[in-house]
């Protein structure tokens, strides 16, 4: 996981768990049964990476906003359980 502290973005590493499928003449990639990208095995069009995904250096990153854990000591108070 890396941390772009400019925007709060982050990229997690996704790499070991994409699988790829053919399909009309693309290798379509997968991640958790959800398709995130697309290569053509034709020549053209190269590859494309699905909003939310991007390739760099051979991996495959998910990007997303971190958003921190609080933890706070009376957490939940309004509760009633403290």
């Amino acid at each position: 996981m890396e941390n772009n502290e400019a925007n709060n973005q982050q990229k997690w590493n996704i790499t070991r768990k994409v699988t790829a499928k053919m399909e009309s003449g693309n290798m379509v990639f997968y991640h958790n049964n959800q398709a995130i990208g697309k290569m053509s095995m034709g020549g053209e069009g190269g590859l494309e990476m699905y909003d939310g995904y991007m390739m760099e250096n051979e991996s495959i990153y998910s990007l997303g906003e971190y958003i921190p854990h609080q933890d706070y000591y009376a957490h939940n108070c309004d509760m009633g359980w403290c």
